[in-house]
């Protein structure tokens, strides 16, 4: 279920109530789309590859699937911050990390928003 809210005024910091919208995934995307990325997580962790060794400004890269590689799902950070971590059970092949930021999957912004349109 998703709820949601516009702006009351153009400048305004206030919001109020628009609607809500009852949403289920259609199963279709689950064996395709949704799928896919699982399986790229899945090889990230089997193959010992979470680090990429590129330097981002908020820290390395990681292999795990991005917003921009999938139309429906991604694998981003959880944590409030970068100190929001857990053990890596083999050191990364790359960097010989032991720990990395904990990682969620979450439904793309732009798919979402086109739920709403």
């Amino acid at each position: 279920m998703f709820v949601a809210f516009k702006k009351t005024c153009h400048d305004s910091k206030k919001y109020a109530f628009e609607k809500i919208i009852m949403w289920n995934l259609l199963y279709n995307y689950l064996d395709t789309e949704v799928k896919k990325v699982w399986d790229k997580n899945i090889d990230v962790l089997k193959n010992d590859t979470i680090l990429n060794g590129k330097i981002k400004s908020k820290g390395r890269e990681n292999n795990f699937p991005k917003m921009s590689q999938n139309p429906i799902c991604h694998v981003r950070p959880h944590g409030s911050d970068t100190k929001t971590v857990g053990p890596i059970t083999v050191p990364d092949k790359v960097t010989g990390a032991t720990v990395f930021t904990r990682q969620w999957f979450w439904i793309n912004a732009t798919y979402i928003a086109k739920l709403f349109k």
